[in-house]
């Protein structure tokens, strides 16, 4: 799930915003793509870069 769903999901659901942790490839960060929840533990989501559609056809 995109993470900008994830946080509007929880903010409809009227749950306070989560600390939010990145995680990358040991490469390194992506400077692009989408950013996709990958773990959810209370009050914490874990979300990691995506390419996604049209981006993934453009490298």
């Amino acid at each position: 799930m995109r993470l900008a769903d994830a946080l509007e999901k929880l903010r409809c659901a009227g749950e306070p915003r989560p600390e939010i942790l990145y995680s990358a490839a040991p490469k390194g960060e992506r400077t692009q793509g989408v950013m996709r929840v990958v773990r959810v533990r209370p009050g914490q989501l874990t979300v990691c870069t995506f390419l996604d559609g049209q981006l993934q056809h453009a490298l």
